[in-house]
């Protein structure tokens, strides 16, 4: 059995459909290639936003206590492009163990002291209300 030989119609669609998927994950690759290094992460008390950590400075691993900002007894650590709570007073722990925050929209809540941390792309500030 021989097939018949694609027409030029034929293969101009496939070319162009094989360009566009090409071009499509270049783009996907590029942005997320491109928006790494550009994270930020906002700590919000009673809903109000305290202040703006910038994660794409990469700086070293330090330590930044909410008890001298807000008189909240929490601890958060930023690392490697990276944020988390290290400790908080509250009594399930749950922002404590939502671990390492880096992606876009990772985000860590602690009701009970009504913080919380949402990491974003800089320049798109995002913040959530936790409180009344």
């Amino acid at each position: 059995m021989n097939k018949p030989p694609l027409h030029k119609t034929q293969i101009t669609a496939i070319a162009v459909f094989l360009l566009l998927a090409v071009l499509s994950i270049g783009a996907m690759v590029y942005r997320r290639a491109g928006t790494k290094d550009a994270m930020t992460a906002i700590v919000s008390v009673d809903g109000n936003d305290l202040l703006t950590i910038d994660l794409s400075a990469g700086a070293g691993p330090y330590e930044i206590s909410l008890e001298e900002l807000a008189g909240i007894d929490m601890t958060l650590e930023v690392r490697e492009h990276a944020v988390r709570v290290l400790h908080s007073d509250c009594p399930d722990q749950i922002c404590v163990h939502a671990g390492w925050l880096a992606k876009d929209m990772d985000i860590a809540i602690c009701m009970p002291n009504r913080v919380s941390v949402v990491v974003s792309h800089a320049g798109e500030a995002r913040s959530l209300r936790t409180g009344g």
